[in-house]
């Protein structure tokens, strides 16, 4: 699994690099061998204004989940990496779930 991380208007520390790789890396261990690549944008929509405007998108792309598309908002850019990256991960699973029982049944 490949990891591409994009910074847009957020400051990108050597931790906050670190922190992103090893949030994708622990939530898609288990589902790795479906998963080519993950992509990761954090975005500061309206700069030093504050607010909930941290927003991150997460992309999965693999040949059994196909394309899938995550996106989280919120006032710390930790906390909508983390919510994204558990809608991503949970999507996923189901859709590697669903394509297992609809391959049994055909």
């Amino acid at each position: 699994m490949k990891l591409h991380v994009r910074f847009r208007n957020v400051h990108a520390t050597p931790e906050l690099r670190q922190l992103v790789a090893r949030r994708i890396h622990f939530a898609f261990s288990r589902l790795g061998h479906a998963i080519r690549r993950v992509y990761v944008t954090l975005v500061d929509v309206n700069g030093p204004r504050g607010g909930v405007d941290k927003e991150v998108r997460v992309r999965v792309h693999g040949p059994r989940v196909g394309s899938i598309v995550v996106e989280a908002a919120a006032a710390d850019p930790v906390a909508a990496l983390d919510d994204a990256v558990a809608r991503a991960a949970r999507t996923t699973a189901r859709a590697l779930e669903r394509r297992r029982l609809l391959g049994e049944g055909a």
